[in-house]
């Protein structure tokens, strides 16, 4: 519907660019002459005893630059204003489901400490607008298992302790038998991340919503936070 909705209104464009092409050269080459008293009616020029002045762009050039910008309009609009597609996609392999706007990209990154390396994987898909979805997690080694109970606080000052950066909201949150801390950071002049933060065994997850101001609170927030479950 809503490419429908883009494509009529391109064909409307096109159709009162015509209109008004048709007028103006109608109103143009019926301006009287004052010097001789009659009208032109000239297909490319308007004279007079003084001087010979052209005429608009012929119909077809017109036509051919009308349609193809109000083409290019109805095609932008309808790669930014595209519909989301919500689709429920399970990770058996990490344990959890999640419905997303859009097709996520899947990364795994190695990233190695002092105390040893580990994996951490990343299912993000972005809307419009620099509008990020997102379910990160990572699977502790032994020797840093004991400090998962301090991660959220420690995610919170990490996240907090950037240049301008404010929490404005923090709150328990659940899903299923795992309970988690939700934070709304704002960032002057690149938006708000809502990160969403859950510990299962020696499993940290992230669930995060990131972008404009706006859209931490969006419908579209709430249903992919939402629709975050774990597997038994």
């Amino acid at each position: 519907m809503e490419y429908l909705i883009l494509v009529g209104i391109a064909v409307l464009g096109c159709g009162a660019s015509v209109l008004f092409k048709l007028l103006a050269d109608a109103r143009f080459r019926a301006r009287k002459v004052p010097a001789r008293g009659e009208y032109s009616f000239g297909d490319e020029f308007y004279l007079s005893d003084a001087e010979a002045t052209p005429l608009p762009m012929s119909l077809g050039r017109f036509l051919l630059i009308a349609g193809l910008a109000w083409t290019a309009v109805a095609l932008c609009g309808a790669y930014f204003f595209r519909p989301a597609h919500w689709t429920v996609y399970t990770y058996r392999d990490g344990g959890f489901q999640v419905e997303f706007p859009e097709s996520p990209r899947v990364r795994a990154t190695n990233l190695p400490t002092l105390a040893g390396s580990f994996t951490l994987r990343d299912y993000t898909a972005r809307r419009l607008f620099r509008v990020s979805f997102g379910v990160q997690y990572v699977d502790l080694p032994a020797a840093q298992q004991d400090s998962l109970a301090g991660a959220t606080e420690q995610i919170r000052e990490a996240l907090s302790s950037q240049a301008g950066a404010t929490v404005l909201r923090s709150t328990p949150v659940t899903t299923g038998p795992a309970s988690g801390q939700e934070l709304l950071i704002h960032h002057p002049g690149e938006g708000v991340l809502r990160i969403r933060t859950y510990i299962v065994g020696s499993r940290l997850y992230t669930v995060t919503v990131s972008g404009l101001p706006r859209s931490g609170e969006s419908a579209d927030a709430e249903r992919f936070l939402g629709s975050f479950k774990l597997m038994q």
